[in-house]
């Protein structure tokens, strides 16, 4: 909404908008309509990102 707002405000309309990235996260190699689990990494840099400790995966 943030974008849409923004780009809304120098009157132009969008109509379509696509998210690529959001917190480090990315959509590559996911299929419209899919999903996956966050990966170990994936998962450390957005707890680190608010702060938190990191988790140790290690088996």
């Amino acid at each position: 909404r943030l974008i849409r707002r923004m780009v809304e405000h120098f009157g132009t309309e969008v109509t379509k908008l696509k998210r690529i990235e959001y917190a480090g996260l990315n959509l590559k190699g996911v299929k419209v309509g899919r999903w996956r689990y966050l990966r170990q990494k994936e998962v450390n840099n957005i707890r680190e990102l608010v702060k938190l400790e990191t988790l140790d995966f290690k088996k």
